[in-house]
């Protein structure tokens, strides 16, 4: 499960607007993105490494850890 609350407190830690973050995961509009970070959509596989490589962290950090 995709760690919502993480990316969007990186996102913010970096000063990094709505529309920078849509535009490097290949989407055109910041209400796509809000929509991903707010948990509305999922974010798909394809823009997981995108977004990592944007808020500088290794992709497991995304993730919400199972507790198995």
């Amino acid at each position: 499960m995709i760690n919502t609350e993480v990316i969007k407190k990186l996102r913010l830690q970096r000063q990094l607007t709505l529309v920078a973050a849509a535009n490097a995961i290949g989407l055109t509009r910041a209400d796509q993105y809000l929509r991903r970070e707010n948990g509305q959509y999922q974010f798909k596989a394809t823009e997981l490494p995108a977004l990592a490589d944007l808020l500088g962290v290794p992709m497991e950090k995304l993730f919400i850890k199972s507790k198995h």
